[in-house]
């Protein structure tokens, strides 16, 4: 004689499961599902009648061959992931470089509801996938046009030649920029310039703005 619980066969027990998955929109069910209001809905048995027929939450749901799909929050979160997915390879098009001061900005307007902290390892990793340098740089206009020339990639307007955009930024300047463009990272490079961070700052602000109002009338003189 099959063994019972408050009524409840195996067979049984493993059929309520399935149609508690199919009422989750094909989510495996967890003992919350079990237990609220769509397992209710369902005519699910209680928590404790699953246990003394299978032995355990883990068996029954295998049993019921729901063990391979994701749960409710678990499919939510793949969802989110993928929309952020898109999202990034959308905002990252056509970039070859991302300052601190922009990645902030993206991860901030990024949607969904996944973690902060998420969503800024998702951008790190997309960012490496895609070959973007991400660089700890003060988000200055006339920083971010020099670094796009000496990249290749004029962030507007036409790419002056790299040798003039080097011999306008002067050359200690220059070799600040080519370490941080190297390690993206400002103190990293000011430490091994034998400047403190702030004097690194200043002296690129300084020298992006001179070179590209010298450039600028170069092009126009």
């Amino acid at each position: 004689m099959e063994k019972r619980a408050r009524g409840w066969t195996k067979e049984e027990c493993v059929a309520a499961l399935k149609r508690l998955s199919a009422a989750l929109s094909g989510c495996r069910p967890t003992t919350s599902d079990l237990v609220g209001r769509v397992g209710r809905e369902v005519g699910c048995p209680p928590e404790w009648v699953i246990h003394e027929l299978f032995g355990s939450w883990k068996v029954a749901i295998r049993e019921a061959g729901l063990e391979s799909l994701p749960t409710v929050r678990e499919q939510a979160r793949q969802a989110a992931v993928e929309e952020l997915r898109l999202y990034f390879d959308r905002v990252l098009e056509g970039k070859s470089f991302l300052f601190r001061g922009e990645a902030h900005e993206i991860v901030k307007k990024a949607p969904g509801k996944l973690y902060v902290q998420s969503k800024r390892r998702m951008l790190r990793g997309a960012c490496r996938e895609k070959g973007i340098r991400l660089l700890n740089l003060p988000y200055d206009r006339d920083i971010r046009a020099v670094v796009s020339w000496l990249l290749g990639c004029p962030a507007e307007g036409v790419l002056p030649e790299k040798e003039k955009v080097e011999e306008a930024l002067g050359e200690a300047a220059l070799r600040v920029l080519r370490r941080i463009m190297e390690v993206g990272n400002l103190k990293a490079a000011a430490q091994a310039e034998g400047l403190k961070v702030f004097q690194a700052r200043r002296m690129l602000v300084e020298a992006c703005r001179r070179a590209v109002r010298f450039l600028a009338r170069t092009r126009h003189g």
